[in-house]
């Protein structure tokens, strides 16, 4: 990976991101961009003395982290909506980074939050980060249904942790033997398992129950899966697990909604 932007709204949730972000910036010796959007609606003199406070504050910290020192960082202030903003910033990139969804009761019941709306819109990888970035990722869960966005996925999890042991699942309710082999060995035949990585565990169950099972039996500190989309800006155009794990993930979260250039 050569290139990684993070997005800052200056919250808690977004330090974990930051720094997860320049985590693995400097390991991977890739140039990070940090993305702060300021609201436009606001008089024009006063959004211009937020964004240079935001420049100052976004500097600081990531002077003041482990790694800071070691990874090229730029830093991007941009008036506008925040998830078009970091959409046109991270056009190119190779992963977006971003904290995770504050919750709010009402406005959630009705729409979808903005972390839902970068995952459903990017055509880059999102990685949520939930934890504190004090470790390397030591497992990842996969969740593997034969499509090109869970091997994307997959594959982008392999390259920012490239020495964690992976756990990849299949969820089926059909139970039938010989269509679970066909999709499995199909997606195998293109390169969906990498090397090394064994085959999918077959659970016959919904494919939430089954992520559910295998978060509690292998306590991964990151998931990764392809989220679906058909075009629609409806909630559940990503997908209800991936619109549910988004908004209530377990640990960090790495989404592919396309197979990689």
């Amino acid at each position: 990976m050569a290139h990684l932007t993070v997005a800052s709204d200056l919250s808690p949730r977004s330090e974990r991101a930051m720094v997860r972000a320049i985590s693995l910036a400097a390991r991977m010796r890739a140039r990070l961009t940090v993305v702060h959007v300021v609201d436009d609606a606001m008089p024009s003199d006063l959004a211009h003395r937020v964004a240079e406070d935001a420049e100052e504050r976004l500097a600081r910290f990531c002077a003041e982290q482990h790694g800071g020192e070691d990874a090229s960082i730029d830093f991007e202030v941009r008036l506008g909506d925040p998830v078009e903003e970091l959409l046109a910033e991270a056009e190119g990139a190779d992963l977006l980074v971003a904290g995770t969804h504050r919750g709010r009761r009402f406005f959630d019941t009705v729409r979808e939050t903005t972390v839902e709306r970068l995952v459903m819109h990017s055509g880059t990888p999102v990685l949520i980060a939930r934890s504190p970035a004090e470790t390397d990722y030591a497992t990842i869960l996969a969740a593997i249904d034969g499509s090109p966005a869970a091997s994307a996925a997959l594959a982008v999890a392999l390259k920012i942790a490239p020495n964690a042991t992976v756990r990849s699942f299949y969820a089926t309710q059909t139970g039938h033997p010989d269509e679970v082999e066909r999709v499995i060995g199909a997606w195998s035949a293109v390169g969906g398992l990498p090397k090394g990585v064994k085959p999918p565990e077959v659970i016959e169950d919904s494919i939430a129950r089954a992520m559910q099972k295998m978060v509690e039996r292998v306590n991964p500190d990151l998931i990764s899966l392809g989220a679906h989309s058909r075009g629609s800006v409806e909630r559940w155009a990503i997908g209800s697990l991936t619109s549910a794990l988004v908004r209530e993930p377990s640990c960090d979260l790495l989404i592919a909604r396309r197979a990689m250039a």
